[in-house]
């Protein structure tokens, strides 16, 4: 893997380091593709870094044979120098075109690797200690398999870190209100303590949401027990709990994110959570979230959430 000059910034170490030592998204990862769907993302990753004064690695992974397939190694690799040149080019005429009132809060790396993406965006994520992964989704009918089929779909199962995937058409606003989707999981707090550190300062509010598809009294005792977690500790204008029955839970998350106009919602992965219910291909076939927001996945094994 090919690493560039580290950044076209005036920014410097100390500073960003001063001022996101304990920020939640000190480095954040964005692979970038060159498809619409992947430059929408970086552009939202680095306006959502710039309130974090977060690190920005960007990368772009591509297969040994688009450098040509030549046995000879030297020539290999004088084909693979000038790939890798001429995508750096391209990653730095991206940045170019944002807003300098952005880039002057944020530091940006820029990564050229050969491989497999998945494997190579994983690997990056764990050398250099990234918090978050921001990748887009395509799709023009935003069906759930096809959003999360290929590559993003690997990641979301393979990434120990939080990833947030943005639709292609979804552009970035101010983030102020981040929806939760909870099913009462054991890791329920852990997740929604880290999402109250990414909402602070963006002054947004984090929503816990549970959708009952039956009438069960005992989700509202639970969700009982989820607010008494965070009595106390967090102001109530910063948190919120609501439980709603609806027959598909898919529904009643779509109706939840329009009416209460989400930025984001956030699910946790794992074989037992929503998310998993709610992507697996067996159940997606007639299923499609209407809202395209970005969905925020976090691993059952990221040390972030």
């Amino acid at each position: 893997m090919a690493i560039s000059h580290p950044r076209p910034t005036s920014r410097t170490d100390s500073l960003l380091s001063s001022e996101g030592m304990h920020s939640p998204m000190r480095t954040i990862l964005i692979p970038v593709d060159f498809s619409e769907a992947s430059i929408n993302a970086l552009r939202y990753g680095i306006s959502l870094a710039s309130y974090h004064s977060s690190r920005v690695l960007l990368m772009h992974v591509y297969k040994l044979d688009m450098a040509g397939g030549y046995s000879l190694p030297y020539i290999r690799d004088e084909i693979v120098e000038k790939t890798e040149e001429k995508v750096l080019g391209q990653l730095k005429e991206l940045t170019a075109n944002v807003n300098p009132t952005i880039l002057s809060r944020v530091s940006i790396e820029y990564f050229v690797g050969h491989g497999h993406t998945v494997e190579e965006v994983i690997n990056v994520s764990r050398v250099f200690h990234v918090d978050h992964i921001i990748i887009g989704m395509r799709g023009e009918h935003h069906m759930l398999r096809k959003i999360l089929g290929g590559t993003a779909l690997s990641l979301v199962s393979q990434s120990p870190k939080p990833i947030l995937l943005i639709p292609e058409n979804h552009f970035y606003r101010p983030i102020k209100q981040i929806a939760y989707a909870t099913n009462f999981e054991e890791e329920d707090p852990r997740i929604i303590d880290q999402l109250l550190k990414l909402a602070k300062p963006l002054a947004a509010k984090v929503h816990c949401i549970h959708i009952r598809e039956r009438n069960e009294k005992q989700d509202l005792f639970k969700q009982k027990i989820l607010r008494k977690a965070f009595e106390g500790d967090v102001p109530v204008e910063d948190i919120a709990f609501s439980t709603i029955a609806y027959n598909k839970v898919v529904e009643g998350l779509n109706h939840f994110v329009q009416e209460r106009e989400v930025d984001v919602l956030a699910m946790l992965t794992h074989k037992r959570s929503i998310f998993n219910r709610l992507f697996h291909k067996s159940q997606t076939r007639h299923m499609a979230i209407e809202s395209q927001v970005p969905l925020w996945a976090f691993s059952l094994h990221s040390p972030n959430g």
